[in-house]
């Protein structure tokens, strides 16, 4: 089996055919499994898919992982980057020079631009404040299973899934 999604169409129309000819394996499931891992490929399928969402689930994870090394280490070249301006900056200092050129840079000691520190966030006034609003689903959720109505909101009836153990 090459690629299991068409495989997985197959299988579709192989079970639609069978409940066609015999409808009454819709109303025995354990009759349809029956009939389904002997004249389809269902089974293999399915367990082919299960391969390929293991696979899927577990490379997701190392990439997560990976993410995270790779952002340790861009925090890490960061601090090692600022550390570097910061020992130009007092070297110059030091020095008293202003600029110096380089072949690869022109290196100036220049006024930075002025910036705001907040000594206390709850005396800014509203006007100035920027304001996040988006709804508190788990709220809604226990408002709605409660029997309260909510303007604007519903709860759906989650509709099925599947559970691979």
């Amino acid at each position: 089996m090459k690629n299991p999604v068409i495989a997985a169409e197959y299988v579709m129309q192989d079970i639609a055919s069978l409940l066609e000819v015999y409808p009454q394996l819709s109303e025995d499931e354990e009759l349809l499994k029956d009939t389904l891992e002997g004249n389809t490929s269902f089974n293999e399928v399915m367990d082919r898919l299960v391969t390929e969402l293991k696979d899927q689930e577990t490379l997701a994870e190392a990439t997560s992982l990976r993410i995270g090394k790779l952002r340790e280490r861009q925090t890490r070249l960061v601090h090692r980057a600022q550390f570097y301006r910061a020992l130009m900056h007092r070297l110059m200092e030091r020095a008293g020079i202003k600029s110096v050129a380089l072949p690869e840079a022109k290196i100036s000691v220049v006024n930075a631009p002025d910036k705001v520190i907040i000594t206390d966030e709850s005396a800014i006034p509203d006007a100035l404040m920027r304001i996040t609003k988006e709804p508190n689903k788990a709220a809604i959720k226990a408002a709605l299973k409660n029997g309260e109505y909510v303007s604007g909101a519903t709860l759906s009836n989650g509709g099925t899934t599947i559970q691979v153990r």
